[in-house]
């Protein structure tokens, strides 16, 4: 009898099923979130297979090496296919790298790992709100929005030889989530997303989080995922997890040039804020093109003037430029719009880059950084739209879809 039980058993273990599983899905929360917390230095790489669920096809693969240091010292590594991005913190500033820019910049921001992370998720369908990752653990967060169902499976799955418990999550939205946790370490090892319901970013380019249902929450879960089956899955296998390891403290040393764009100060000595013009008078200013031309606001008074602080040396900017080309090219019959183009790249200005974008509008240098200083520019693109009695009134961080400037023109009366 022994023997036949000792042979179920190994039959089990290979199966992946090694025991009995008696923990909360609470319990096992706070345990993972203590372990994360208590590290002082972190190692990880990973595979993620990203599966449209329509043809079960994988769309997309990325590896990811993230090395990280307490308090806010990180490297993350990106590569898809030939294409590779790589963002350094120091814990003063970010240093930015892809293999679309020709050189690595840098930017005066700090921000957490957490935070971070919900700005790469910004523009991708995920809340990151509601799913449990090991950012928002390192720097002790679990999702801020509660979930439907919790709870975890009452076998023990393998991943890569490690025994593990398998924490099950339903958010009130259907989206669904599978943690494989090392019952040892309680490190996650295997995270799986599923995608329901997608969320669409806000205008500053944090996401938007959903609104909970009103009806009871197991059968808000029951009905969103009978309307409609996954958009679409992420699936991502650690293969590499090292729990306080000797870092190189020389791969978290920033590199390229620093943009001047952040906010500086207006002539009251007060810190410029996001948004803290809105509804004042826009500052005048004076700059030239690429031709000598002398361009300002207040020679453009009785129109609606679009102000896009851009960088040569960030390739999606371009993109951006043609759509407000489009726009400026439909709004000329009446001629009350006006757009101006500014960049701090000296160089890249007098090599011409900006008149191979095509845009008739004009482009202009801020040689030293000025004219973003006193708009509160802390991150580019940044677009700011000036009413025709010359207030501003719309600012836009982050790069933005063609239909919200739109919007935001023909609120204006400008036919586009």
């Amino acid at each position: 009898m022994k023997k036949l039980l000792l042979f179920f058993a190994l039959i089990a273990s290979l199966c992946g099923c090694t025991g009995n599983v008696n923990i909360t899905a609470e319990d096992l929360m706070a345990n993972m979130k203590k372990a994360y917390q208590e590290l002082d230095t972190f190692h990880e790489t990973s595979s993620v297979n990203i599966l449209r669920d329509t043809n079960k096809k994988v769309e997309t693969s990325v590896t990811t090496e993230f090395s990280f240091k307490r308090p806010n010292l990180y490297v993350i590594k990106n590569t898809t296919g030939k294409a590779n991005a790589t963002i350094i913190s120091d814990g003063k500033e970010l240093s930015v790298e892809s293999s679309e820019s020709k050189e690595p910049h840098r930017v005066p921001a700090s921000r957490t790992v957490s935070e971070l992370y919900q700005r790469l998720t910004s523009r991708s369908l995920v809340n990151p709100e509601r799913m449990i990752t090991e950012f928002y653990l390192l720097d002790g967060r679990l999702p801020s929005e509660p979930f439907a169902t919790a709870e975890v499976s009452k076998k023990l799955a393998k991943v890569e030889g490690k025994d593990c418990y398998v924490l099950n999550i339903s958010a009130k939205s259907g989206d669904r989530q599978a943690v494989y946790v090392d019952k040892d370490s309680f490190m996650i090892r295997k995270n799986v997303i599923s995608i329901v319901k997608p969320v669409l970013p806000k205008r500053s380019g944090m996401p938007t989080p959903q609104s909970a249902p009103s009806e009871d929450a197991s059968t808000a879960v029951k009905s969103a995922q009978e309307a409609a089956a996954p958009l679409f899955t992420s699936d991502e296998t650690m293969g590499v997890v090292e729990t306080n390891p000797q870092l190189d403290p020389a791969i978290f040393k920033v590199k390229g040039r620093q943009l001047p764009l952040f906010p500086g100060k207006r002539e009251s000595g007060k810190p410029v804020k996001t948004n803290a013009l809105k509804g004042e008078m826009a500052p005048d200013f004076e700059l030239k093109d690429e031709n000598g031309k002398v361009e300002s606001v207040s020679a453009s008074k009785g129109k609606t003037v679009v102000l896009f602080f851009w960088d040569p040396l960030y390739k999606p900017s371009f993109s951006e430029i043609t759509e407000l080309q489009e726009i400026y090219a439909k709004a000329s019959a009446d001629k009350n719009l006006q757009i101006f183009a500014i960049s701090d790249d000296k160089s890249e200005m007098r090599a011409g880059t900006f008149k191979k974008t095509g845009a008739s509008f004009p482009g202009l240098y801020d040689e030293d950084g000025k004219v973003s200083s006193i708009y509160g520019v802390d991150v580019v693109p940044y677009t700011i739209i000036i009413d025709k009695d010359g207030k501003v009134s719309e600012t836009f961080s982050g790069r933005q879809p063609r239909e919200v400037i739109i919007k935001a023109l023909k609120n204006r009366g400008i036919k586009v």
